[in-house]
């Protein structure tokens, strides 16, 4: 019988050589035909499959302009809230705040100073204040707060009521108590960026600030609104309105409650007030300028005694008054009757 001979060792390298070929064509076989059917994914399934999702609260981080934005969208989908916030961080204005009605609100008119606002209806009665520091820079404060309970907390030096929930409106807890309205002479602050409500931050390096931040003007009222976002290198964030005039600077500032500091209180988000306070929109674009009408001022001079009063004025109360000259009183002595005679000088309460 005719033995088996052995495999020679050059055999069996080419046996191996053949087995590692085989298993590298394997490799790139498959390799090949996952990639043909990603190419073939019915994509116009994968965008309907998209829309379904947003209509049930999900949707894509941007609306997809390639297989490859719809890829990466269909993986990752986002809330809309999230969405909200990021594009909020590129452009504040971005979000919109909610409409209010303001058929209720009522009207507080200033004649002294000259402007007019529109407040909610269930506010407190307007209370005006002068200024609490030295280093304030303002005139006058008007005071517009909430109806709230009788509780109150401290902001600065000026007594605030707490934003706890109000029993009597329904209101919700809120991060702000109101909105005041600031009055500067202009002989003491021109500018806007020198009121209180405007923060610098420290500047080591002294960068030239530019033009102050003003973005959006109401024509018809002459306010406009200033917008200062967190990320300003020159001064702290802060939205309000503000108008002038030749003798006066106007500020309608948001006020936040219970902030750590005094000078927190004027540092604002835009954010902020969209969410919690949106009828500050309605109160700043419709603020306005009025005549200033002030009453005059009243004669230091005494009241004359002997006079008659009609509709309100002092007059002679004598039908078929001669004016002579007082044999009693020296000449130049004040009229006390309204009637006036050659020696007396005129009394300023008298209408002649």
């Amino acid at each position: 019988m005719k033995k088996k001979s052995k495999p020679t060792c050059l055999a069996k390298i080419a046996k191996s050589l053949l087995t590692l070929f085989g298993l590298i064509l394997l490799f790139f076989a498959s390799f090949l035909i996952y990639f043909t059917a990603a190419d073939n994914i019915d994509f116009k399934k994968v965008k309907a499959d998209l829309i379904t999702k947003n209509q049930t609260g999900l949707q894509p981080t941007s609306t997809p302009t390639s297989n490859k934005d719809i890829k990466q969208d269909y993986k990752n989908p986002v809330e809309p809230a999230d969405q909200n916030q990021a594009q909020a961080k590129k452009d504040p204005l971005a979000l919109e705040p909610r409409e209010v009605d303001t058929g209720d609100w009522q009207t507080y008119r200033n004649n002294w100073y000259g402007f007019a606002v529109d407040y909610p209806s269930d506010y407190q009665k307007p209370k005006a204040l002068k200024p609490q520091n030295k280093t304030d820079n303002y005139e006058k404060v008007y005071q517009f707060r909430k109806t709230i309970p009788k509780k109150q907390a401290a902001i600065g030096n000026q007594n605030q009521p707490t934003p706890d929930q109000d029993s009597e409106t329904n209101r919700p807890d809120s991060e702000f108590l109101g909105f005041d309205v600031y009055v500067y002479n202009r002989s003491n602050v021109d500018y806007v960026e020198e009121s209180d409500q405007v923060t610098k931050k420290q500047n080591p390096k002294q960068i030239n600030c530019g033009n102050f931040p003003a973005f959006e003007e109401f024509p018809e009222h002459g306010v406009k609104t200033v917008l200062i976002p967190r990320d300003n290198y020159c001064y702290q964030q802060n939205y309000f309105y503000t108008a002038n005039r030749s003798n006066y600077l106007y500020n309608v500032v948001a006020i936040k409650a219970n902030p750590q500091e005094k000078e927190q209180a004027f540092q604002v988000d835009y954010a902020l007030i969209v969410k919690e306070f949106p009828e500050f929109f309605q109160v700043g674009s419709g603020f306005q300028l009025i005549k200033i009408n002030r009453p005059k001022p009243k004669p230091k001079a005494p009241i004359p005694y002997g006079a008659k009063k009609v509709n309100g004025k002092y007059v002679c109360g004598k039908k078929n008054d001669k004016p002579s000259v007082s044999k009693k009183n020296p000449e130049g002595h004040m009229d006390m009757q309204c009637c006036l005679d050659p020696d007396e000088v005129p009394n300023p309460w008298c209408t002649y």
